[in-house]
């Protein structure tokens, strides 16, 4: 069911009282989505999805973010579906860690990525099933964070900048922090068209490498027909250019305040307010109150 392209979440209300909410999914990114700036869930969030549980609504989260990196926030919500991890290289349970899905980038494409990176001298990671490989020293500082504050939830991670170990390697995405928004557009016009991968940005400065045909939106379908819960409705949430399409693969795509050109684009609604504002608390509760 999708809506026609109103843009603002303000009126057009009888929408949402057309949405089961029993037989819906609700499926968030995490970074300036679902979280704000400060890397937390607004409690008022986290009840209004407790509120959407209990009409029967199904809840998962998608992110560019790596399993270990998401599943603090998957365990705050208590999400009901399989998480979609890696912009959807990985579709995983963060509570068994059962895989639903998995595909990997094939040797070349990493041989030719860490090259570039080489050549240009781009911090990396790749994310694989054990861990993250890295190769900038100051990254460690961030890691050795994360598993102080969850530890039931820790990234191992270990620094490597050799071709020839990294070419071995499975991994379902290869992550090149590009910091110059010019070379950024750059890199990205030059290997768009690549078939043995996709490409996409996650960030300013975050260039997502993964498997070709990878999409949020190819997960998020791959979600819904394995779910043994019945689901009519697809509700999804984002802000960047990697939310773009599972924003067309919803049945209702609404972007953030913040988010970018081409996410608002592809949204049916675009909140009022940001991450760090009430966005996503806005629209939950236009949908409890129908």
């Amino acid at each position: 069911m999708k809506p026609n392209n109103y843009k603002s979440t303000s009126g057009g209300s009888a929408f949402y009282s057309s949405v089961d909410l029993s037989q819906s999914l609700f499926v968030f990114d995490l970074d300036n989505t679902l979280l704000s700036s400060d890397k937390m869930i607004n409690q008022k969030i986290i009840d209004a999805v407790e509120a959407l549980k209990k009409r029967g609504a199904q809840i998962t989260i998608a992110t560019g973010r790596a399993f270990e990196l998401s599943k603090p926030f998957a365990d705050y919500l208590g999400i009901t579906q399989p998480m979609i991890v890696n912009n959807g290289a990985l579709i995983k349970a963060h509570h068994d860690n059962t895989i639903y899905y998995s595909t990997m980038l094939n040797a070349e494409v990493i041989t030719d990525f860490y090259q570039l990176a080489k050549k240009h001298q781009f911090a990396y990671t790749l994310h694989t099933e054990t861990g993250f490989y890295i190769n900038d020293i100051k990254s460690t500082a961030y890691y050795e964070e994360w598993n102080r504050l969850y530890p039931h939830s820790k990234v191992p991670y270990k620094i490597v900048d050799d071709a020839l170990t990294l070419k071995h390697i499975d991994a379902y995405k290869f992550l090149l922090i590009i910091d110059d928004e010019m070379v950024f557009e750059a890199m990205r016009k030059t290997y768009h068209e690549r078939t043995d991968c996709t490409i996409t940005k996650s960030h300013t400065s975050l260039f997502d490498i993964t498997p070709p045909n990878t999409t949020k939106g190819d997960a998020l379908k791959r979600v819904v027909k394995q779910s043994v819960h019945p689901i009519n409705h697809v509700i999804a949430f984002g802000d960047n250019d990697n939310d773009v399409d599972m924003l067309k693969t919803a049945d209702i795509g609404f972007a953030m305040a913040n988010a970018t050109a081409p996410c608002k684009a592809a949204a049916n609604y675009v909140c009022e307010s940001t991450s760090d504002g009430d966005g996503i608390y806005e629209i939950l509760v236009q949908f409890l109150a129908a």
